[in-house]
């Protein structure tokens, strides 16, 4: 097996956007003050970066037979074999969830006639890591132990509630900040808030272009 050190952040960006009511703050009688107020709409930026904790693996195993229930069987078969391997590793029963299953039959396209020659049962189950330099030791026991299907890795932080909040905060800091420069330099005073709007991104940036990858111990 070869396993390389991989790098990543995942990265939480908040956008909030605000509309505050400011009023004139009247110096001449050339100024008309303005009785009601008026709208100022002002778009702040909240960034939190942190390493992740947490890994997404997704590993399964394809079979193929003369008959439904014997692909059935023999995907059942292989995939307690990768569980059990996945299991003597210390993952828990609950971090091991089914995340697909399918049965197809196999035709054979020749003639005029579609015939059934077989089927096939794909399986896979997405392995909740905790601790992410386990990735490539799954990837590989899962291998010898039978599967022929590895779906995609994701990362995330145990975190994320705590992350989110931050750069919510950092974020509707900066527009409100920013909107009291604003309505200063065009001599007006901030009187409220009208209303308050917030998305979010989340994202992986990869600090290293480095991977995990397994190969088949013999």
């Amino acid at each position: 097996m070869n396993k390389n050190l991989l790098m990543i952040l995942i990265t939480i960006l908040i956008v909030v956007g605000i509309a505050i009511c400011i009023t004139m703050s009247v110096g001449s009688k050339d100024v008309p003050s303005v009785d009601n107020g008026t709208a100022l709409s002002v778009v702040g930026e909240g960034t939190v970066t942190a390493e992740p904790d947490t890994a997404s693996v997704s590993v399964g195993v394809n079979t193929m037979a003369a008959t439904a229930a014997d692909a059935q069987a023999e995907n059942s078969a292989a995939m307690e074999q990768i569980i059990g391997a996945l299991k003597a590793m210390g993952i828990a029963n609950e971090d091991i969830i089914t995340e697909s299953y399918s049965i197809y039959p196999q035709y054979d396209y020749n003639g005029t006639i579609n015939t059934v020659i077989g089927y096939q049962v794909s399986n896979s189950v997405s392995v909740t890591l905790h601790d992410i330099d386990m990735v490539g030791d799954v990837l590989a026991k899962a291998t010898v132990a039978g599967a022929n299907m590895a779906g995609s890795i994701s990362f995330s932080s145990s975190k994320a509630d705590e992350l989110y909040n931050q750069a919510l905060t950092e974020a509707y800091a900066a527009a409100k900040m920013k909107g009291e420069v604003l309505a200063d330099a065009a001599g007006m005073k901030v009187k409220g808030l009208i209303s308050l709007s917030e998305g979010a991104d989340y994202s992986a940036v990869y600090a290293k272009n480095t991977t995990y990858y397994a190969a088949q111990e013999v």
